[in-house]
């Protein structure tokens, strides 16, 4: 590898990484246990990762009816937007949808209603249709999860991991209703891949940014991945971080991807990543609580009203000037409500009813192992990306404290 750019891999370098594996996996200590060397076979390596996806549909399957309420989450937003685009003629009629400015919704992302559209109907199977499609992917991303975890630890190790990932209750919740959250997760796992492997071959960036682009389009949450790895980059490179062409390239590849959304909200905002979510920060609308409704006239009615006082999770926080105390002061002040609903929703779901504070000591002891994984991750880069996405999504959760109550 050259000093700023990126060259074949020479049989060192193949090595060095293979020793930094087995560092990391203790394969060259004798720790593997029999079970992980039973493990270790390709068709066994099949056989749990299908058992693991297996388990995790069928809980899903189980909790799929128990959420049947439209106007709860923003089940309502996602479906009504569905059979507004089926109106316009489907999946196709998006890109004129947006060269025109005729996508008004400014809430929910397009790429899981683009998903779910060739099922819209005005009728209760088409809820029942979006959850399955949450559902798979939610699905896919617990295989994908376990493949990538088995070329990165000891199979046993990618068993433990990826299982407890698909039993949390939180995973399994959330992937069962109208969401989006199944293909964003999916999307999310990855692109800090990519990211990760990037710190070894800076080639990865590119598709990185392409994936992040992506996952954008599916909710705005995404966007929260890109400042991890920023400083993560700038702590590894320091000054040298502006002369990395890779860098560039995933800022590149990012805004290719997320175009459709920048320029629709470009055109009718004036803010290419605008988002209601987003706007409520501002002075505008501090105050204020957004709440989707109906279809009238072929587009979505926005409907604010004021909202009720002391309601900190559906009141907006001014962002100018005046304001930057308060927001960084209820930050700070969310911090230990939002740590301890982190630490439940570590919980695997049949614990869901159990005592609150047993879920928080095997919620400590989870953190522990995650904790202790990524610690002996040997890139430098890898390893504070992981820890800054960690705290970038534990700081910017603005409905922890309302959840955990």
């Amino acid at each position: 590898m050259t000093k700023y750019g990126t060259s074949p891999v020479s049989k060192q370098d193949v090595a060095s990484r293979s020793e930094e594996l087995k560092s990391r996996t203790g394969a060259d200590t004798g720790s593997s246990s029999k079970l992980g060397r039973v493990c270790s076979s390709r068709a066994v390596q099949v056989a749990i990762g299908a058992s693991i996806v297996l388990v995790f549909l069928s809980l899903g399957l189980y909790r799929l009816v128990l959420h049947d309420r439209p106007e709860a989450y923003d089940i309502a937003g996602y479906l009504l937007e569905a059979n507004r685009l089926g109106e316009f003629g489907g999946v196709t009629a998006f890109p004129k949808m947006v060269a025109k400015g005729q996508w008004f919704q400014a809430n929910q992302h397009p790429l899981y209603i683009l998903a779910i559209t060739p099922f819209a109907e005005f009728d209760f199977d088409f809820m029942v249709s979006a959850k399955l499609v949450n559902l798979f992917f939610g699905a896919l991303s617990v295989l994908v999860g376990f493949v990538i975890a088995s070329r990165y630890f000891t199979p046993f190790i990618a068993t433990l991991g990826v299982t407890g990932f698909a039993l949390t209750q939180q995973n399994i919740m959330w992937s069962t209703l109208v969401a989006c959250e199944g293909l964003l997760i999916l999307l999310s796992i990855l692109t800090m891949t990519a990211i990760m492997k990037g710190f070894q071959d800076r080639r990865y960036w590119i598709m990185a940014g392409f994936l992040a682009g992506v996952a954008y389009l599916t909710k705005v949450t995404a966007l929260l991945l890109l400042p991890a790895f920023f400083l993560a980059v700038l702590l590894k490179f320091r000054s040298r971080v502006f002369r990395i062409r890779e860098l560039y390239l995933f800022v590149a590849t990012f805004l290719l991807a997320a175009s459709p959304l920048l320029i629709s909200n470009t055109i009718l905002h004036g803010n290419p990543i605008y988002n209601v979510n987003i706007d409520n920060l501002s002075d505008k609308h501090a105050g204020v609580a957004y709440q989707e409704s109906s279809i009238e006239k072929g587009s979505m009615i926005r409907v604010y009203k004021d909202a009720p006082d002391g309601d900190s999770s559906s009141t907006g926080i001014g962002i100018g000037p005046g304001n930057v105390v308060k927001l960084s002061a209820g930050v700070f002040r969310r911090l230990p409500g939002e740590f301890t609903l982190l630490l439940e929703t570590l919980s695997p779901w049949p614990l869901h009813t159990s005592p609150r504070y047993f879920r928080w000591v095997l919620g400590l002891g989870i953190l522990g192992l995650f904790l202790v994984g990524v610690l002996r991750e040997p890139s430098s880069g890898a390893r504070n990306y992981v820890l800054l996405t960690v705290a970038v999504f534990l700081l910017a959760d603005r409905k922890s404290t309302r959840l955990n109550s």
